[in-house]
């Protein structure tokens, strides 16, 4: 079930309740297989079945910064990514779905960026994520599922707004290539 919220800067679903459908939707991708790329694991499922739960839990984390500190969502992505080093995987056919949201804060709430973020953190290590800090970015983990946050906060400087940039990457699967037919309409590009 969604609730949508209204601000004067952006309109934001918010998952109602969505925690423990995502839970149980992540932890599905917790097994993997051994494929056809070496030693390497990959998850047991398609990259269909991944992109869903990573946008979700892009919009759950994106959801929990404050609407008062926001001043708008600047941009948000959705596209798959190689997840092997070119050589063991040339052709790129491990990948993984990463949706990404940059959410510029207001400029009263700009000293704040790094607070902001730790906050958001916070509020993922409190269900059971495990934290990692690297440089101004929070890297988060749980065990019984394969998907990665990052939560970076960027302070603000002459041209650009303080921000926190959100970074969901999903399991590492295997594709027929990043110019085969489904990694292309995953992704709205064309076909053929």
């Amino acid at each position: 079930m969604w609730a949508v919220f209204e601000s004067k800067w952006v309109r934001r679903a918010r998952p109602v309740g969505a925690g423990l459908v995502l839970v149980f939707v992540l932890s599905a991708c917790a097994t993997t297989q051994s494929g056809s790329l070496g030693a390497e694991k990959l998850a047991d499922a398609t990259l269909v079945e991944t992109k869903s739960s990573v946008q979700v839990m892009r919009n759950e984390a994106a959801s929990r910064v404050p609407d008062i500190v926001v001043n708008d969502v600047a941009e948000t992505s959705d596209a798959s990514a190689a997840c092997r080093s070119t050589d063991i995987d040339p052709d790129g056919f491990a990948r993984h779905w990463q949706s990404s949201a940059t959410i510029d804060l207001t400029n009263s709430q700009a000293a704040r960026v790094e607070t902001i973020a730790t906050d958001l953190a916070a509020s993922f290590v409190d269900q059971g994520w495990a934290i990692e800090e690297a440089d101004t970015a929070k890297l988060l983990t749980q065990k019984t599922s394969l998907v990665q946050m990052s939560i970076d906060s960027i302070a603000k400087t002459a041209t650009e707004h303080a921000h926190i940039a959100i970074t969901i990457t999903g399991p590492c699967v295997l594709t027929a290539g990043p110019d085969s037919e489904e990694v292309l309409k995953l992704e709205g590009a064309p076909v053929g």
